[in-house]
């Protein structure tokens, strides 16, 4: 009984020791507001956007009627988008013990607080601004430097179709406009609409066509107040990874007498080759790039041949072939010489002994 105690509280000691793997974040607020009809009106407003601009929580509250009302919501987003921006406005003067509270944690807990901004009786109005991530606050970006720039994806194989979403920010990413360009030593200084011919795209997040081969793409931010450019780019690599080719060699049409008929595709260094056959079996190279099948016995069936090839670089490709079964070709008739000539000899050969004897 105590061994298995001791092993119990080992697995579960393990267990809780093991870090989560997934990235979900729950970023939501809890918001208290108390409102008095003798006292000034008041609204709060909470405004969230993630790394890509995108809105999080865009919430508005007035005030109306006697007493304090609480409010919360909880936002699922990934932590990979972090830093958050956060806006929180109080306009009017304070009615009462307002505040709110930025956490993380979702609805049933556990929660951590990012954020308790409190509003008392008769503070003025105030704007509260600030950066966090789902631990708690972060350093906002530096004006002037690039926050990030990527490509998603940014690995692909040569036959992807899908766009490629390229995204930047540039410093706080207010009052900027991003530009993409593919030359490396393409510098702008003048304004956007002299390089509309030499730009690949404009705006961030912009979803481009995936390049044919591996390319390079330059971002760079225009400064709309100022109108200045950037001191430098930042930089995105898309790397294409070549295709494999699935087309199928072989026979398609086989006795079906045949015992071994040979198919195969273009051999890839450590590809992953899966082949399914219908009507008939492998008899040898199962997984690699080349296989035999038996058709023994299949006169008049019809055989489906498919194969899946995965690269090292997680490539894929599918190929199919169809191929006839039909009866065993009759074995050739020998050439003989045409019996009208043969009887034409012996007919003149008799002729001319009869003639030397007469």
């Amino acid at each position: 009984m105590i061994k298995a105690t001791v092993l119990f509280s080992a697995i579960i000691l393990i267990l809780t020791a093991i870090p989560p793997v997934s990235s979900e974040c729950h970023i939501g607020y809890i918001l208290q507001e108390c409102t008095w009809s003798w006292w000034n009106d008041t609204t709060i407003s909470i405004y969230v956007t993630d790394k890509n601009g995108t809105v999080i929580i865009d919430a508005i509250f007035d005030s109306t009627g006697d007493g304090c009302t609480t409010s919360q919501n909880f936002y699922l987003t990934d932590a990979d988008n972090a830093p958050f921006h956060a806006i929180i406005e109080f306009t009017g003067e304070g009615d009462g013990n307002e505040y709110v509270t930025i956490r993380e944690g979702g609805p049933f807990g556990p929660w951590t607080t990012i954020m308790h901004i409190n509003r008392n009786w008769g503070d003025p109005p105030a704007v509260h601004e600030f950066y966090f991530d789902c631990d708690g606050l972060v350093d906002p970006p530096e004006p002037g430097d690039w926050d990030y720039c990527e490509a998603d994806p940014a690995f692909i194989c040569s036959n992807h179709t899908d766009d490629i979403t390229l995204s930047a920010v540039y410093g706080d990413g207010v009052g900027y406009t991003i530009y993409w360009f593919d030359d490396e030593s393409f510098v702008p200084t003048g304004n956007p609409a002299d390089y509309e011919d030499d730009m690949i795209a404009q705006e961030s997040p912009v979803d481009i066509s995936p390049p044919s081969e591996t390319s390079v793409f330059y971002a760079w931010a225009f400064d709309t107040e100022l109108e200045t450019w950037s001191s430098d780019s930042c930089e995105v690599t898309i790397t294409v990874y070549p295709s494999p080719d699935c087309t199928v060699s072989g026979p398609a049409w086989v006795d079906e007498g045949t015992e071994d008929v040979v198919y195969s595709v273009d051999f890839y260094e450590n590809a992953t080759y899966v082949w399914t056959v219908t009507n008939a079996v492998i008899t040898d190279g199962d997984g690699t790039h080349q296989i035999t099948i038996d058709v023994t016995g299949l006169e008049g069936e019809v055989i489906e041949i498919d194969v899946e090839i995965e690269t090292v670089d997680e490539c894929i490709c599918t190929g199919s072939r169809v191929i006839d079964i039909g009866e065993p070709e009759p074995p050739p008739i020998p050439a003989t010489r045409p019996l009208g000539i043969g009887l034409l000899l012996l007919v003149l050969s008799g002729l001319l002994k009869f003639t030397k004897r007469t």
